[in-house]
């Protein structure tokens, strides 16, 4: 009940006690400019939406994000992304956040929908991108992506990591002794970051000898993927539909 009862007050909170102090700072528009230059626009929509993403490091997000682009003709917003551009490297991770928040206005004020690529389980992020696009009168899909635990680690051991999607932890510093040159340093780092926000998203039981559940969480999840199996992209076109025809 207490879950439900903050995750209905606590945009409007977020949105009289910290929004209205926040400003775009000169290198805040310098980092928004960047990443408009580098990305290709697609066709603008009569009615523009907002889809934010929920999963665990390694659970298809990145790949769910880019087929609902395509299906939606829909921009996407990468924080990771975000985090690689050189005007903003070393930065802090919570101006990464307010950044992906205005380039999402921005790209829907002018008539784009939005792909949130960010993992949006944290209850205070969430809030804060339901503020802001209430605002703007803007609806918000959650879609959240699942795998078993032995796809999730196998995909994270055999991803590329020249890849852009994955720069960002080919990137990363480690506290550890070990050097950034060796393939096993992108996994290492991003099966770290996997173990991290493991609770967050699912909870430990005894039974079995020990097992996780995936957590039940206190908001509407629109479209429940799990990509263990193939099958999930008849699920993902059958939401895109209804999204389209606005029958959700």
């Amino acid at each position: 009940m207490f879950g439900l009862l903050s995750e209905a007050l606590l945009p409007s909170i977020i949105g009289l006690m910290m929004h209205s102090n926040e400003e775009i700072l000169p290198g805040d528009e310098e980092v928004i400019s960047e990443y408009k230059e580098g990305i290709s626009l697609p066709a603008l929509t009569a009615h523009p939406v907002a889809i934010a993403m929920i999963g665990l490091v390694g659970s298809g997000k990145s790949t769910v994000a880019t087929t609902l682009a395509k299906e939606l003709s829909a921009v996407v917003v990468t924080n990771d992304k975000i985090r690689q551009l050189p005007s903003k490297r070393g930065g802090d991770y919570a101006r990464v956040i307010f950044i992906a928040e205005e380039l999402a206005l921005d790209f829907l004020r002018d008539g784009y929908s939005v792909i949130m690529d960010s993992d949006y389980v944290d209850q205070d992020k969430r809030a804060s991108l339901r503020a802001k696009l209430n605002s703007i009168s803007i609806p918000l899909y959650f879609v959240r992506t699942t795998a078993h635990p032995d796809a999730q680690i196998f995909r994270i051991l055999n991803e590329d990591y020249t890849e852009e999607v994955n720069l960002f932890f080919a990137n990363a510093s480690s506290p550890a002794e070990i050097h950034k040159a060796s393939p096993l340093y992108g996994p290492t780092i991003k099966l770290r970051e996997m173990l991290r926000r493991l609770p967050h998203h699912y909870r430990w039981s005894r039974e079995g000898g020990g097992t996780w559940h995936l957590r039940r969480l206190p908001f509407k999840i629109h479209l429940d993927l799990n990509l263990t199996f193939a099958g999930w992209e008849g699920q993902l076109k059958d939401f895109c539909f209804k999204v389209n025809t606005k029958s959700l």
